[in-house]
């Protein structure tokens, strides 16, 4: 069998959702000691690497308005662009008829201290104490912490709460269409692709004001957005949502609306295409010599 070689000059592109050392402020701040020193020093390793990537590389793309204001200082504006993935919008869609009792839905890795699943217990347990018919609170990702879990017990919410551990990419878009309003609770994001996976399946969205969901979310249009690490302003939109169910599908259909319009495979593929084009415009092929078939 022979073989076919050939050299090229080729571009590069990279694609950032955050920088490190934002992706790990949230682990940094409850970390202490030898280990805490240790994650430090790898921290300002690797955000040195991340650095020359950037100086390196022909062309990034920020997921979000959020990573592109990260990212703007040390990019210069010509190589720097938005480019967030696209949600199959076949896939993940709203049900044909909205649940009545739906669940609180949740979904991420809610182990990472990032995600903030503590603010999310306190808020959901305020919730409770204000309302009687306060839908279940469904986790989908990972088991939460065990001091974490510790919260929901102190407010008597555990019996109230279900986690559901590896759920399969398969399983998910069901799992979606079954809520009634979804939350997320993180320090920071990105973007949050989860919101837009619950949007496209028509869901209202309460998240924090944490960065990346902020390119998403539309205050008032397609769900709400609260202060990072306020309990009970998560606390007060979900009851808005859950006592207008009215409100809530409106927001789902606007959010959908969005979703197709601008976060689709085909919509959001069209910028990644574009640069590809400009930096493909003059790549010449040339064969390697002794190249056989």
């Amino acid at each position: 069998m022979g073989k076919a070689l050939a050299r090229v000059q080729v571009p590069t592109c990279l694609f950032v959702a955050t920088t490190i050392r934002r992706e790990r402020a949230s682990l940094l701040a409850e970390t202490s000691g030898v280990r805490g020193l240790w994650l430090r020093i790898m921290t300002g390793i690797n955000a040195l690497s991340e650095r020359r990537a950037l100086w390196l590389v022909d062309h990034v793309f920020a997921l979000s308005e959020y990573t592109r204001s990260q990212l703007s200082p040390t990019v210069a504006g010509e190589k720097l662009s938005l480019g967030w993935p696209g949600i199959d919008t076949n896939l993940y869609h709203p049900p044909a008829r909205s649940p009545d009792d739906g669940y609180i839905l949740s979904v991420g890795r809610h182990s990472d201290p990032r995600k903030n699943l503590r603010l999310l217990l306190e808020a959901y347990g305020r919730l409770r104490q204000r309302l009687s018919n306060v839908p279940r609170l469904l986790l989908v990702g990972d088991r939460p912490r065990p001091a974490d879990w510790s919260l929901a017990v102190e407010w008597g919410i555990a019996d109230h709460i279900d986690v559901r551990v590896n759920v399969t990419p398969e399983a998910l878009p069901s799992v979606y269409r079954q809520a009634s309003v979804f939350v997320l609770s993180s320090n920071e994001e990105g973007l949050g692709i989860v919101i837009l996976e619950a949007m496209a399946s028509g869901l209202p969205v309460v998240s924090t004001r944490c960065g990346g969901p902020e390119t998403c979310v539309v205050e008032g249009e397609t769900g709400y957005l609260t202060p990072v690490d306020d309990a009970e302003a998560l606390a007060h939109r979900m009851q808005v949502l859950l006592e207008d169910r009215a409100l809530g599908q409106r927001m789902g259909k606007a959010g959908r609306l969005l979703v197709e319009t601008r976060f689709s495979i085909e919509a959001a593929g069209k910028p990644f295409l574009d640069v590809y084009d400009r930096l493909l415009g003059g790549i010449r092929w040339v064969p390697s010599v002794g190249t056989r078939n």
